[in-house]
């Protein structure tokens, strides 16, 4: 949305501010001299119209005034009669009498078939029917007077009013009832009021700058699904734009140093640096103060129906029938949506409706630029406002701005230009063009940060990250690294490796060489039993020794075939599909407690082939239950951590799993044998391969392991100083991340898969060592992290506890980008759009990502254009960091909730679908089935429940 400029200023008869304005998409009424009302074209300002003279029906001053949409009808209000014009420029006297005596009336409204007027008041709404000259309904129920009327629906005809006293209403007029009635929304009055049809949205804006947005569906009892603070949006705003300040003066070397205040310092600014001209000024905090942060205007701009974003346009063909229905609900998810433009009298602001993000910002306190010659003499400047309107086309995508001076008798016209969506490249959108000099970009959350380059760094740039990357595996990358090689009973010698002393044949042996074997006796299995048999000297000798087995046995079970994945991590053969057409799982199946001791489960997830799902206890243990989920399903538990699981990860092919747990180890599992982990990462560098026995001869000498590289085996492998919160598995299996302080860890690790003998199956023959380490660049620790592992990619996204999120490309081994104040507090969840595989999404559906944080709403990311598209509210998570999950069709996010209940959203709505009630405690985590509809939640007493898309 761009700022064309000021269309004119019109002197008006007496203060306009002191009443209602008026405008529809074509004209535009104000008070004129003697007793009259002067009318406007808005492609035209230059002229009046027509001249209404009000004394052909009202005796007293007109206070209220609307036009009609869809035709120029207009209705006048004073304190003796309610006036109709039917065509006031064809026919200007053509008045009729509609209501007589209705009182001093603020304001007044039309519905959409102009079959109906009402009236402020008061603290009363008076509804006429303007068709039947009478008076329809008296709403009485305010204890201030009202400040606004919309008409929400014409059939049954619902009237939603605001007051001063706080509250807004709304009201049935056909039924003759209050359908809903507000708590007091805050402390200061309601001033303005807007309604949003296609979304069933109602906006209100307060005296104090707050800008609240409430559900108006009826299942939905008018929540308020979110909260805009423009003063604090503002703030930012103009924070990220003094910087940007200091680093155009820093470059340039040189600045302006000016004595002159006020509005006189633009000037000078202008000379130097037009983009950031209006932002330098020391009276900004104190001019915004005197100016005030109450909404005068609000409006909401509904996107057409045909527009779509840039970032779909240039999409590549599809492969299949499921990537081209994953791309088509991509872009409904990516739709253009409305804009909400709030005015105050320091600044207009523009919002997108569905994420509330600000996208751009209008200080009209600075030079605005002029169309017309009509311009009052101070060079474009525009009188502090008292009251304004907003007027819209949408045939035109034009949007007018009419603020009438709160101290000057006049009117000024601002217009706006509403563009549909262009075939421009994604990435166009990401960056802000701080060439305008008008507008700063917005906004406070979201933030595109530059990423540091290092002169080595020559892979993709932060305009071009995606998940599904095209560019090809560095030979350099940290991801191109030569595996680790499977340990033998040669490289597990005591004595560090070859070259030393052997402590048996007393020699020295040469690198490369085994050490001779000692005759006599060799070590052989020693055991004991209650029973001693006879040495066999009294039975017949033994004719046949060994007979090799030539035939295979019946009951050897064949092995599997491999899978067979496609680029995208979906199987393409062999597997059932996962139905896309499916309902949302909200038919409860099972119930089943998983810890007798209720103790608190803390995350929960499927395997990939759906046969297994894990639960992390906070009784320091691992549950593994076999699916499918009943009270008959068989629970597998490994034992090993010292503190409480707080994180778990499944491998891409199902048959190991990581775990995380206070007790500042991440352990290896295999999920066919939980009794002993395969792995412990324990400390920071490499596993720890020497005996204890030894670990002082080598402090005095100091060596290396030939499997480890030059890693030291001494004091910088210590133990993990602080809390690891979060292990995964990444690139197919190759690597674990592990996070831990501001820093997480790229392992690569080693599992010996043969099976050893009695003796050598105490020894650690698996092994780790780390690749490279990464550090968050601002923030002072790692609050989430998140990766793809079912197929191959590049990128890891970390949020941080300064509230933002950066996203690391490891194939050049640095940070991509840098998003800034994501949420309100510091994220602790980010769930990426996985898939599973048994469907298959188009590239584009992968860039998508989830947020959350205590106290705020769910975030949908577009990785690509670095916005928020959606926000999903409803669910509460005030205390406890509860989860959250797509769906395997991208079609629901799931979120769990502090109040016992799982919340189904459509990922294209930002209100929730079904809420799942009646568990038993706090919903803890929520995870899918990758294979089938079916939705799994844990709970804080140590429950599972099963919920499928039909009835059981």
């Amino acid at each position: 949305m761009d700022l064309v400029g000021q269309s004119a200023a019109i002197p008006t008869a007496y203060l306009a501010a002191r009443y209602q304005l008026c405008a529809n998409a074509e004209l535009l009424v104000l008070p004129g001299p003697s007793h009259r009302l002067s009318v406007y074209r808005l492609d035209d300002l230059c002229t009046e119209v027509v001249g209404l003279r009000c004394e052909q029906a009202h005796r007293y001053a007109v206070t209220g005034m609307s036009l009609s949409v869809s035709s120029n009808l207009l209705v006048t209000v004073s304190s003796d009669m309610l006036a109709l014009w039917t065509n006031p420029c064809n026919l200007p006297d053509d008045v009729i009498e509609v209501y007589s005596n209705p009182g001093l009336s603020q304001c007044v409204t039309l519905s959409e078939s102009e079959d109906y007027a009402c009236l402020a008041v008061d603290n009363d709404v008076i509804v006429v029917n303007i068709m039947d000259r009478k008076l329809e309904a008296t709403l009485q129920g305010h204890t201030a007077p009202v400040t606004a009327i919309k008409v929400l629906t014409d059939s049954p005809l619902t009237v939603v009013s605001v007051s001063e006293d706080r509250t807004f209403k709304v009201w049935d007029i056909e039924g003759g009832c209050l359908l809903y009635q507000s708590a007091v929304l805050s402390a200061s009055p309601c001033l303005s009021l807007s309604l949003n049809s296609s979304s069933e949205e109602l906006v209100i804006g307060f005296s104090d700058g707050m800008v609240r947005v409430f559900d108006t569906r009826k299942d939905h009892a008018y929540s308020c699904i979110h909260e805009i603070n423009t003063a604090k949006v503002w703030t930012s705003v103009i924070s990220e734009q003094a910087t940007l300040t200091d680093t155009i003066e820093s470059s340039s070397g040189a600045k302006i140093i000016s004595s002159s205040t006020g509005r006189s310092a633009y000037n000078h600014q202008q000379l130097a640096a037009p983009a950031v001209q209006a932002y330098n000024e020391p009276q900004d905090e104190s001019m915004l103060a005197s100016a005030g942060f109450a909404v005068l205007g609000l409006s909401i701009l509904d996107a057409s129906p045909d527009s779509a974003p840039s970032a779909t346009s240039s999409f590549p063909p599809c492969a299949s029938r499921q990537e081209e229905i994953s791309r088509r609900r991509l872009r409904d998810i990516l739709k253009t949506t409305g804009k909400l433009l709030v005015a105050t009298a320091a600044y207009v602001q523009c919002f997108t409706m569905g994420s509330w993000q600000v996208e751009k910002t209008w200080d009209l306190r600075v030079p605005l630029p002029s169309q017309t010659t009509t311009m009052m003499e101070s060079a474009g400047i525009l009188p502090t406002p008292g009251a304004i309107m907003f007027s819209k086309s949408a045939y035109t995508r034009k949007v007018w701005c009419i603020s009438a001076g709160a101290l000057v008798a006049s009117a000024t016209v601002l217009q706006f230009h509403f563009p549909v969506a262009t075939d421009s490249s994604p990435q166009a959108e990401q960056i802000a063009d701080i060439d305008d000099k008008h507008w700063i970009s917005g906004g406070s959350s979201g933030n595109l940060a530059a990423a540091d380059q290092s002169p080595d760094a020559s892979a993709t740039t932060s305009d071009a990250v995606s998940v599904l990357s095209s560019q090809p595996l560095q030979p350099s990358s940290v991801l191109a690294v030569v595996p680790l090689t499977p340990s033998s009973s040669k490289s597990l010698d005591p004595t560090g490796g070859p070259g030393r002393k052997h402590p048996i044949a007393g020699g020295k042996l040469k690198s490369g060489s085994a050490p001779s074997a000692k005759p006599g006796v060799k070590d052989q299995p020693l055991t004991f039993k209650s029973k001693v048999k006879s040495s066999g000297y009294t039975a017949a000798p033994r004719t046949k020794m060994f007979a090799p087995q030539t035939k295979s046995s019946p009951t050897m079970a064949k092995k599997p075939a491999a899978m067979k994945v496609g680029a995208t991590g979906s199987a393409l053969s062999g597997k059932s599909a996962y139905p896309l057409s499916a309902a949302a799982p909200v038919h409860r199946k099972a119930c089943l407690p998983i810890s007798p001791q209720q103790s608190a489960i803390t995350k929960i997830q499927y395997s990939a082939s759906g046969s297994l799902l894990a639960c992390a206890m906070a009784r320091k243990t691992l549950d593994v239950v076999r699916t499918p989920l009943n009270s008959t399903s068989k629970i597998s538990t490994a034992t090993g951590h010292d503190g409480a699981v707080v994180d778990l990860c499944w491998a891409a092919h199902g048959d190991r799993l990581v775990s995380a747990g206070t007790d500042r180890t991440v352990r290896m599992w295999s999920s066919s044998n939980l009794t002993e982990p395969l792995l412990v990462f324990d400390r920071q560098h490499h596993s720890a391969t020497v005996s204890a026995s030894r670990a002082g001869a080598l402090q005095k000498k100091p060596t290396t392991d030939k499997q480890l590289g030059s890693a030291p085996l001494q004091d910088d492998n210590g133990t993990f100083t602080k809390d690891i919160t979060h292990s995964r598995f990444y690139f197919l299996d190759k690597f674990v991340l592990i996070a831990h302080g501001n820093t997480f860890g790229l392992y690569q690790y080693n599992i010996n898969t043969e099976k050893p003998d009695d003796i050598k199956r105490y020894q650690t023959t698996n092994k780790y060592k780390m690749s490279k380490q990464f550090q968050h660049s601002t923030a002072q620790a790692i609050t989430a992290l998140s990766c793809v592992n079912s197929f191959n990619s590049y990128i890891v996204l970390v949020a941080g506890s300064d509230k933002s999120v950066e996203v690391f490309d490891m194939n050049a081994g640095r940070t991509a980008r840098s998003m800034t104040d994501v949420h309100t507090r510091s994220p602790y969840l980010i769930r990426q759009n996985e898939g599973s595989q048994f469907i298959t999404h188009s590239s584009e559906a992968y860039d998508l990502f989830l947020t959350s944080a205590l106290t705020d709403d769910i975030k949908l990311w577009d990785l690509r254009t670095n916005r928020c598209v959606r926000r999903y509210h409803g669910h509460m998570q005030r205390a406890h960091q509860v989860g959250m999950s797509f769906s395997p069709c991208s079609r629901f996010v799931a979120a769990a909730s502090e109040d016992r209940s799982v919340y189904i959203y459509d990922i294209r709505q930002t209100a929730h679908l079904h809420r799942l009630s009646g568990h038993s405690d706090t919903v803890s985590d929520v995870t899918f089935n990758p294979k089938y509809p079916q939705l799994c939640c844990s709970t804080l007493d140590g429950r599972l429940f099963v919920y499928n898309d039909k009835p059981v």
